[in-house]
């Protein structure tokens, strides 16, 4: 019950966000269905190698209606929303309550070695219960074509059992490490992976996304045969998961991991003594396990290319409507579109980068630095310095594995076409980061918000073209303004706008810093 309580606010923020999102795809895909002939247009657009790596396979061929359209779009990010969420609640009441020594305070009275973990499951279980309850109600009660009572009630039940099995996982990842942000990068990772197996074994039908839990999601088939069964992977690993977590427990003390933190040097490095080298050894985990992920999901896709040509010999009416619309064809459209997916994603390092100096500050670490004599602006420089390279290289790493699949299965021009995209984006994330550099300075207790900027980009800049939105609404964020180089020709006002915008939040960002009081919670 305590675990609930303290989130009383984020399980129902969490639940109306997904279940919105779910009703507004669901508004936009239903416009969209006039008529027979843009049905099937769009069934044949659906089905290329670009849209299935993004989205996932179309289940019912022929049979394309509203219902099967709204669950091969959106189904598979609504599961990878719900994962996150169950993956953080599980880190906030259990490896968080360790670090911060509240756990250990409650095992000192007559409370069970598993107690606290039970509860912090329950409490997931209860979010989950809630998304998927809202999200039934939300589709159910839509009165839509196709997208009735049974498979609102499997799509929510989907939500509730990929839910509880990345809760599992968390569960799992939380005795091996003994820091919060540690075990939050190894389950989005897992996450990250699912996704990456869902996206190859869709393209290329080699049986691959049966490997992975989002594909079993999307094994449901919902608002067509409504299968029930592959919802039984999910809750048998999840109980599998469960138990391991629990048996790993025991082999651990509180607070501490399975994985010894490796013994500190006898002397500090020399690059520790200046403060953008220690802005950047305090970046450095995030900076290798997002540069992994992101060319590993960079090498996924660049190595259904083979595929894409394929479809573009089957459909070569298709490649003459992209043709006309600016001279692009479908493989530059389709490199344009995954290297600005690997940028959404990125900006979410370029959130991470920021948020690191307003976690040192309110920890109470960055303070002393400070007494001893570090002049303000150096310090939140150093912080700026290394947000502007590692968002770098970040975004390079992406591009450079999507670079390296597509020159081995098509031609080594794919490579130039990535690097020169990728390029394009990184002054977009510059701005992203620098948005939360500002808010460090002016409003410091909403850094976090600037998340809502990751958010909205992913959803308009993303989802966007799935949806149908107006393109007015990806130009309100940083990433809707570079050009989607190869399909549009390349251009550097763009860049030089976005670089400047950048370089003027930063700024007021350091002279509010300058001037304000510092925080901390120690």
């Amino acid at each position: 019950m305590f675990a609930l309580r303290r989130d009383r606010i984020r399980i129902p923020v969490w639940a109306l966000s997904i279940s919105l999102m779910s009703m507004a795809a669901l508004a936009a895909i239903d416009d969209s269905f006039d008529d027979p002939e843009s049905v099937a247009q769009i069934e044949v657009t659906m089905s290329s190698p670009a849209i299935v790596a993004i989205t996932g396979p179309n289940y019912a061929p022929g049979e394309y209606t509203l219902g099967v359209m709204m669950g091969q779009r959106m189904l598979v990010w609504t599961l990878i929303a719900v994962a996150i969420m169950s993956i953080m609640l599980i880190v906030r009441h259990t490896r968080t309550e360790e670090a911060t020594g509240r756990a250990e305070l409650v095992r000192s009275a007559v409370v069970g070695r598993h107690a606290s973990s039970f509860a912090a499951y329950m409490a997931v279980a209860t979010a989950n219960l809630a998304v998927a309850a809202t999200v039934t109600l939300a589709l159910g009660s839509a009165g839509a074509d196709t997208v009735d009572w049974s498979g609102s009630l499997l799509y929510g039940a989907a939500h509730f059992a990929t839910g509880l099995f990345f809760a599992s996982v968390a569960l799992v990842v939380v005795q091996i490490s003994e820091f919060p942000r540690g075990v939050i990068g190894m389950g989005v990772g897992v996450v990250g992976v699912a996704f990456a197996l869902r996206s190859a074994g869709d393209v290329a039908e080699n049986g691959l996304s049966w490997v992975s839990p989002l594909g079993w999601g999307q094994a449901t088939h919902v608002f067509h045969t409504d299968r029930w069964w592959p919802l039984a992977f999910l809750l048998i690993g999840a109980l599998v998961l469960a138990l391991l977590a629990a048996m790993l427990s025991t082999r651990r003390g509180v607070g501490a991991g399975l994985r010894a933190p490796r013994p500190s040097p006898a002397t500090a490095s020399s690059a520790l003594t200046h403060p953008f080298g220690f802005a950047m050894r305090m970046q450095r985990g995030m900076v290798v396990g997002w540069s992994a992920g992101l060319f590993a999901l960079g090498l996924t896709y660049g190595s259904v290319l083979p595929e894409m040509e394929s479809f573009i010999e089957q459909f070569e009416e298709l490649g003459a409507v992209f043709a006309e619309a600016g001279g692009a064809t479908i493989m530059d459209s389709f490199v344009a579109t995954i290297m600005m997916v690997l940028a959404v994603f990125a900006s979410a390092s370029a959130v991470l980068s920021a948020q690191r100096m307003r976690s040192e500050e309110v920890e109470g670490r960055a303070e002393p630095m400070l007494v001893a004599g570090l002049p303000r602006r150096t310090y939140y420089g150093a912080y700026v310095a290394s947000a502007v390279l590692t968002t770098t290289v970040v975004m390079l790493a992406g591009a450079l594995g999507f670079g390296l699949a597509g020159a081995a299965v098509v031609d080594g021009e794919v490579m130039r076409q990535t690097m020169v995209a990728a390029a394009g984006f990184i002054p977009a994330l510059w701005v992203v980061s620098a948005v939360g550099f500002a808010l460090v300075g002016i409003a410091p207790k909403f850094t976090a918000w600037v998340w809502a900027l990751v958010a909205y980009s992913f959803v308009t800049v993303y989802l966007g073209p799935l949806l149908d939105l107006p393109e007015w609404t990806a130009n309100l964020t940083p990433l809707g303004h570079p050009a989607q180089y190869p399909a549009e020709e390349w251009t550097w006002w763009p860049l030089l706008i976005l670089t400047a915008l950048a370089v003027l939040l930063i700024g007021i960002g350091a002279v509010a810093f300058r001037r304000r009081d510092f925080q901390s919670t120690i």
